[in-house]
C-alpha cells in the first residue's frame, strides 16, 4: 500500500524464487534470463490484445 499515487517499475522485471524466498529479498533475475524473456514476451503478447475501455469519468463530468 501507498498513500501517495506513484508507481514502482522495475525494467527488467525483478524475479524471485517463492518457495526458497518467500519474503521476496533477492532477485534471481539475473540468474534466469530465458525466465524473463520469456516474461517479457508474454507481456508485450498481452499489450497488443488489449482494448481500451471507455473513458468512465468523461462520461460522468459530460465531456
Amino acid at each position: 500500500y501507498r498513500s501517495d499515487n506513484k508507481k514502482t517499475f522495475h525494467d527488467p522485471p525483478l524475479l524471485f524464487h517463492l518457495g526458497h524466498d518467500p519474503g521476496e529479498n533477492y532477485d534471481v533475475s539475473n540468474e534466469y534470463p530465458e525466465v524473463i524473456e520469456e516474461i517479457n514476451k508474454v507481456v508485450e503478447q498481452h499489450k497488443l490484445n488489449l482494448v481500451p475501455g471507455e473513458d468512465q469519468l468523461a462520461k460522468i463530468i459530460g465531456q
